[in-house]
């Protein structure tokens, strides 16, 4: 019997289903990864969204910042030429690049100024403070001051005037006083009752001698107070020499600010015929010289202020300050030179009252033999008795044997020749005037309020223009000093601001208006005074900072504009004694001090320092900035 082949090869009905099942799990398993490599590709196009938009975040924040640096470096050159300080408006910013800024100046109760910067790249804004002071001239700061070092003769003796001090006294009637304290407690009533003076403060030893060098002592010279040497430097006492107080060196060095001269272009001189005696009444006066002759006598009445380029006093000649009714001011551009056996008299006595500031600056060659002149800016050969302050931040003041010197001296070197007296009037310290720079004190990030970022986010530079305003670059952005403003905010803190209107004002709350003090200064001022942004020697430092501000506008606005950064380093438009300059000054490389305390800016000035775009002198310049300022 045969079987058939058919039925011996079919499946049973349990495996046709089981096969149909497994075709199902395939299907299924495909479907799945499928899903899943399409779930993975979502999630890694996302990542690579979030990624783009915080690198595209991280881009604008960045260029924001660059805005804001640049409206700092434009708001401090406008302080320097006089300016406001004020770039701009939140309602109207300054264009920069591709994007905009603005800059509110306001200054403390301490004369700080506090340069409030916002850049804005599209709706992304940045926002730093710079603050910075003009410093007070160091009159009487430091004592007698050399700032490379200063040598005393043999039996020099230097002390410290004793000031007559008030000694208090009996007051009647006092309001609020009496009535307030002792009204209540003893049954009320007007009282009478002496008020003690305090006892004034004063240093156990005050210094009398200063340096950023050595100090060098003669035999025998006495110094009735501390003698201080620069850092790292020390007293060098011959044998015989006593210093009653400290010498310990100083921990920092101790800088002379440079003067602000005033601005003057007279070519007016006055020279004097022998026995001739002329008066300058009270005010103003401005000289290109003013030469005495033997046995002239020349009398400045104060108060006044004298401008000269070269001032001489000869042998037998007589400079009289009559500071009776005020005191005297002479500036002097270039030269003073007081001869052997001349005399320079202060009618009060009171130092305070008599103060030469002499300029100086920059290479002198009067000969023509191309060789700078070894005459120093000071020449002092009297020795008669001299009541007043000399300032000479440099010059080297050389003081002859058997001179008597009362107030003080402050100037790059101080040679005092033997059997000198050096007097210090501590009431020097209360002259105020300010130097010519501007010194940094801090900076700082600034965060931007909610409602305010909220504000910016609709882009400030298109709503200025859909009103109808055209926002101007920021060199013609800047705000005349039309009027000057007074308030203070809800802390009480006190602020001045110079510009047009306090409605300008965003980065404080105006809480009060106060009303503008007229400040009466001790003697007549000069119509413009010399500002930091003034040059009478040399324009490297000008050179310099436009340099830097075309290299923060080629970091702004792309890579277009880097060939002008690299051509101003290049090409010695900038001269060599500029960049040796960088290093010594701090001021010159302060902007690069500003922006490396930015942690992004300095990864990124790090990270490029090596790009082939970068000049030379550029890598060299940030190279030395972050190897100063770690």
């Amino acid at each position: 019997m045969q079987t058939s082949t058919r039925k011996h090869l079919a499946l049973p009905p349990t495996a046709r289903a089981g096969a149909g099942r497994e075709r199902g799990s395939s299907l299924a398993l495909a479907l799945l990864l499928v899903s899943g490599a399409a779930m993975l590709s979502v999630l890694t196009l996302q990542r690579g969204l979030a990624q783009w938009k915080n690198q595209s975040a991280s881009s604008a924040q960045k260029m924001a910042f660059y805005y804001a640096e640049a409206g700092i470096a434009e708001a401090v050159d406008d302080l320097r030429a006089g300016g406001s300080g004020n770039v701009g408006t939140r309602e109207i910013p300054a264009l920069f690049g591709n994007g905009a800024v603005w800059v509110e100046c306001l200054e403390d109760a301490n004369g700080v100024q506090h340069l409030t910067s916002t850049g804005l790249h599209g709706g992304t804004a940045y926002r730093l403070c710079q603050s910075l002071e003009r410093p007070r001239l160091p009159l009487g700061e430091f004592g007698f001051f050399g700032s490379h070092e200063v040598e005393l003769g043999e039996s020099v003796q230097v002390s410290q005037l004793d000031v007559p001090f008030d000694e208090g006294g009996v007051v009647d009637d006092v309001e609020d006083v009496v009535e307030d304290v002792l009204g209540g407690v003893l049954g009320g009533g007007r009282q009478r009752i002496a008020l003690p003076t305090p006892l004034p403060v004063q240093e156990a030893s005050p210094t009398l001698i200063g340096s950023n060098g050595e100090i060098h002592l003669g035999l025998g010279a006495l110094i009735q107070g501390g003698a201080l040497p620069g850092p790292g430097a020390l007293v060098d006492l011959i044998l015989g020499a006593v210093v009653e107080g400290s010498m310990l060196p100083e921990e920092r060095h101790r800088e002379l600010p440079e003067i602000s001269m005033p601005m003057s272009t007279t070519t007016a001189t006055l020279a004097m015929a022998a026995r001739q005696q002329l008066t300058l009444a009270s005010g103003t006066h401005e000289y290109e010289s003013i030469d005495l002759a033997g046995r002239a006598v020349l009398t400045i009445t104060g108060p006044a202020s004298v401008y000269v380029e070269n001032l001489r006093v000869p042998a037998l000649g007589k400079l009289v300050l009559d500071t009776t009714n005020g005191p005297v001011h002479v500036y002097v551009g270039d030269t003073l030179s007081v001869a052997a056996n001349s005399a320079i008299e202060n009618t009060s006595g009171e130092a305070s009252d008599v103060l030469f500031l002499v300029d100086g600056r920059g290479v002198r060659d009067r000969d023509g033999d191309g060789a700078e002149d070894v005459e120093q800016p000071v020449e002092w050969g009297t020795t008669q008795p001299f009541a007043g302050v000399l300032y000479a931040p440099f010059s080297q003041v050389t003081l002859p044997a058997g001179s008597a010197i009362t107030g003080g001296i402050a100037a790059l070197g101080l040679s005092v020749g033997d059997d000198s007296t050096l007097v210090f009037d501590p009431r020097i310290e209360d002259i105020e005037l300010r130097a010519k720079s501007y010194r940094f004190v801090s900076w700082r990030v600034l965060q931007i309020p909610a409602p305010e970022r909220a504000l910016i986010a609709q882009d400030l530079v298109r709503t200025a223009r859909e009103r109808g305003d055209t926002p101007q670059p920021v060199a013609a952005s800047r705000i005349a000093a039309a009027s000057t403003f007074r308030f203070s905010n809800s802390d009480g803190e006190e602020f001045t601001y110079r510009g047009a209107s306090l409605a300008a004002i965003t980065g404080e709350v105006v809480d009060a208006v106060l009303p503008v003090v007229a400040r009466t200064p001790d003697v007549p001022e000069f119509a413009k005074y010399e500002e930091d942004a003034d040059d009478r020697g040399t324009s490297d430092e000008v050179m310099f900072k436009r340099a830097y501000n075309q290299m923060l506008e080629s970091m702004s606005s792309g890579t277009g504009n880097r060939d002008r950064w690299a051509t101003a380093l290049e090409t010695g438009d900038i001269p060599a004694a500029t960049w040796d300059s960088i290093w010594t000054n701090s001021i010159l490389v302060e902007p690069f001090i500003s922006a490396l305390k930015e942690p992004r800016v300095r990864a990124e000035l790090q990270a490029n320092i090596t790009s082939s775009w970068l000049p030379p002198k550029s890598r060299r310049l940030i190279n030395r900035a972050i190897d100063l300022y770690p």
